[in-house]
């Protein structure tokens, strides 16, 4: 439906912008289902963090709102860290799978906003056909932060979970970032070039 470039420099809210527009889907309780990700886990870290700031000085960070978030967790240390806080957290495992389904099964009738480090992907196919599926057609926004440093090959597959007719893509980042730092064999071109 609609793909939206946010471009600027470092400290000029782009990925506040996003945090209150999911901030709003996820505390009027309506089905809404939201995925933000980026190249590396520190930018992945920055979106959650960014909306439970927000919520915060809004008043609204509740276990309730807490509990719609999901990280996808690429490391123990996340995995604590993230449910000491009250998030939920998941893995690309298999012994995970139920949880997906599960989460999926949520996102019907409650809001949900996803987080995923994309770079970890890397090589992994693999996990596109597996989890990133549970979620394909069902994404109502997609938020790709830094957007200038990831690939066309991982942003292709992110795009299939958007919901078709409805979704929409917002790509965040600055143009003076530098591409991607790691090489696909199916493409070398930062998507936000396209």
């Amino acid at each position: 439906k609609q793909i939206e470039m946010i471009i600027g420099p470092p400290g000029t809210g782009k990925t506040r912008g996003i945090s209150e527009r999911m901030l709003a889907k996820l505390s009027d309780g309506s089905s809404f289902v939201g995925l933000r990700c980026a190249w590396t886990n520190a930018a992945t870290r920055n979106c959650l963090h960014s909306l439970l700031d927000l919520a915060v000085e809004k008043g609204l960070c509740t276990k309730e709102l807490k509990s719609r978030l999901v990280f996808v967790s690429p490391t123990e240390a996340d995995t604590r860290k993230f449910k000491d806080m009250g998030v939920q957290t998941v893995t690309l495992t298999m012994k995970d799978l139920p949880v997906w389904e599960n989460l999926v099964a949520r996102a019907k009738s409650e809001p949900l906003v996803f987080f995923l480090t994309v770079g970890k992907l890397m090589g992994e196919e693999r996990f596109y056909r597996t989890r990133l599926d549970v979620l394909a057609c069902l994404v109502d926004l997609v938020h790709i932060d830094e957007a200038g440093q990831i690939l066309h090959f991982n942003g292709k597959h992110i795009l299939r979970v958007l919901k078709p007719g409805s979704g929409e893509l917002a790509l965040t980042g600055d143009n003076a970032q530098l591409p991607a730092y790691s090489h696909s064999r199916w493409h070398t071109y930062p998507l936000m070039r396209y």
